[in-house]
């Protein structure tokens, strides 16, 4: 009922301006029909055009000019029709507006081939069985019957090679090793999907959701990792104290040329609510609020266009965030570099000493999970057999004295 009374409306107001611009003379309602007609069908199309713009890509930019571009056509088609254009001014009219479309179209797509350029880092889900690290003799653990595990993306190459280890390196430990990311991790391991989950400390959220379901968390630290802050290599800065970053993604220092860099607008880019680096930054942020994270439009099956965190994008005055291991291992390129905290550089040696602050990352399990396999497992992954692999990975090794209370 309220698309056809719409319809009616729209039928009214294009015959009604028909009116008012029409001149008399021979034929003048035909033309005015034409007109109004030829007005409704323009302004359909224009609404359909929409439609269909804001579903695919959800540009605000394209989304405003195809509502302009209609608004334009809507008073173009009855001055044209109805002869309030001569013939002079019609073509000057149309060519102009065809030419100021097509090159704000040229304009958009030129800008949307530079954005391309840059280098998006995803924290997405990652597989490959290539590379892992071996042990050079057999595991003295082997999992009887199965034991399945999932994680953090970054962390996926250890427990892809523990699995590989304890398996006796029978084919079916791919079927039981997935790497859904950190948040789906913990939500499948609180929900009874998985027995063994490999992740940085948990969110707020995600002890909350533990607790609401009386699910009681197990965490065994194997391993320890830094968080790091990472920029596009052409930056002139090559680190930043833990306040300078502070009041970056707090907004108290906007532009790098606070900093003794460039004079750009600082680009500081988060991640999703739940995944593990976003955790690290929130306790790196305790006690400062930090601003709304940078945004992207994304398609969803269910709400059509909605808003989601925006993935760093490595423009020359973008800032970002993740793990070392995630960053060096992983990413690797020369397009990007991590930056120094307070004077010290994030390498596996600054972490063994101390001099660099990293955290414990950990297996989690429910406590109340009776599947045999998960307590041998866990002691094996803590002994020399299991920090060996954790080091050939390139993490490093939590201390022996952390290991053997965590075994205990």
């Amino acid at each position: 009922m309220n698309e056809i009374l719409i319809i009616l409306v729209l039928i009214v107001i294009c015959l009604g301006i028909c009116v008012i611009i029409a001149p008399r003379g021979e034929y003048r309602w035909l033309r005015i029909i034409a007109a109004a007609v030829l007005m409704c069908l323009a302004t359909g199309f224009g609404y359909f055009v929409l439609l269909l713009v804001g579903v695919l890509s959800g540009s605000d930019f394209f989304i405003a000019f195809v509502a302009i571009v209609t608004v334009v056509i809507f008073f173009l088609i009855p001055l044209s029709v109805l002869g309030r254009l001569r013939k002079r001014r019609f073509i000057i009219s149309w060519a102009s507006f065809i030419g100021i479309s097509v090159l704000t179209i040229a304009g958009a797509m030129a800008y949307q081939y530079y954005d391309d350029s840059f280098e998006i880092i995803y924290e997405d889900s990652f597989s490959s069985y290539d590379n892992l690290a071996k042990l050079d003799e057999p595991a003295s653990f082997q999992i009887e019957g199965t034991l399945s595990m999932d994680g953090a993306t970054a962390l996926y190459p250890l427990y892809a090679a523990f699995a590989q280890a304890v398996y006796q390196n029978d084919p079916a430990w791919k079927g039981a090793v997935v790497s859904f990311t950190t948040p789906i991790a913990y939500e499948r391991l609180i929900n009874g999907e998985v027995d063994m989950i490999f992740v940085a400390a948990p969110s707020e959220k995600q002890k909350a959701a533990a607790l609401g379901q009386g699910i009681e968390l197990e965490f065994t630290p194997i391993g320890k990792e830094a968080f790091v802050f990472f920029v596009n290599t052409n930056n002139p800065l090559d680190g930043l104290s833990t306040e300078q970053i502070k009041d970056i993604y707090s907004g108290e220092i906007t532009n790098w040329r606070e900093l003794g860099g460039s004079n750009k607008a600082i680009l500081a880019f988060q991640r999703d609510e739940g995944s593990g680096s976003q955790s690290a930054f929130l306790r790196f942020m305790a006690d400062r609020e930090p601003l709304p994270a940078p945004t992207k439009k994304v398609h969803d099956e269910m709400a059509g266009m909605v808003e989601s965190v925006a993935d760093y994008k490595n423009y020359p005055a973008a800032i970002g965030y993740s793990f070392r291991y995630f960053l060096q291992e992983m990413v690797a390129n020369d397009r990007i570099k991590l930056l120094a905290l307070d004077g010290v550089y994030p390498s596996a040696e600054n972490m063994r000493n101390g001099s660099y602050p990293s955290g414990n990352f950990y297996a989690v399990v429910d406590k109340n999970n009776p599947n045999p396999n998960i307590q041998p497992m866990l002691e094996w992954i803590l002994s020399e057999q299991g920090q060996a692999i954790l080091e050939k990975t390139g993490y490093v090794a939590i201390p022996s004295s952390i290991a053997s209370d965590a075994s205990n």
